[in-house]
């Protein structure tokens, strides 16, 4: 929900789990890497999301799994790389394995996967002017939210329309877009991300 108290509730608790991961099992300690790794990205510490990342893959290889949940974690762990790069503004190293996630996100029947990566794919499309592109990842990937009822998701693909129609000139199809992710964000309690459409919005309309 990214709350700064929730944070840093969520930093403690983690930290308390990794002192006790000798007594859990290998996967659960790889669960712990990357929940370590997504929690240093919403707190913009990438340099230590990347480490914890790196961890991940190291401890990958040691789990004992079935070849499907294997690829399940190579995907997420992907992902998050990615997201780190696109944060970083390596816009083209963040396509790269974006792209890589999408076909093994596709190649395990991971839909959830497969939307988010879609948004961020359309977020650097957005950000390098190539709107006929972010318009295409959008129309793919938000019907597949929809028919998933992913609300967050849905959210961030709404919010990712309003900056297309934005930059397309058509204020009006962009406020409409933009109040509709307020509303999303506000039913999912995620007050950082209301605060920042609402923000953008008042900007936009000037």
């Amino acid at each position: 929900m990214g709350k700064p108290d929730y944070l840093t509730e969520a930093k403690q608790l983690l930290q308390q789990a990794w002192q006790l991961r000798d007594a859990a099992n290998l996967q659960f300690q790889l669960d712990l890497t990357l929940e370590q790794a997504i929690l240093c990205i919403h707190q913009s510490q990438l340099a230590a999301a990347q480490e914890w990342l790196q961890r991940s893959h190291q401890l990958l290889p040691q789990v004992p799994l079935q070849v499907t949940d294997q690829r399940r974690y190579a995907v997420r762990i992907n992902y998050y790389e990615a997201e780190v790069w696109c944060r970083q503004g390596d816009y083209e190293q963040a396509k790269l394995l974006f792209h890589r996630v999408l076909e093994g996100a596709q190649a395990v029947g991971w839909q959830q996967i497969e939307i988010y990566t879609l948004n961020w794919l359309a977020e650097i499309a957005l950000d390098q002017a190539d709107l006929e592109q972010a318009e295409a990842l959008l129309g793919q990937g938000l019907p597949i939210a929809q028919q998933q009822q992913d609300k967050r998701s849905i959210a961030f693909h709404t919010r990712s329309r309003a900056y297309l129609e934005q930059l397309k000139g058509n204020r009006f199809a962009a406020q409409q877009w933009a109040e509709a992710a307020i509303t999303s964000f506000a039913g999912l309690g995620m007050d950082s991300e209301v605060q920042k459409m609402q923000d953008w919005l008042a900007q936009a309309s000037r």
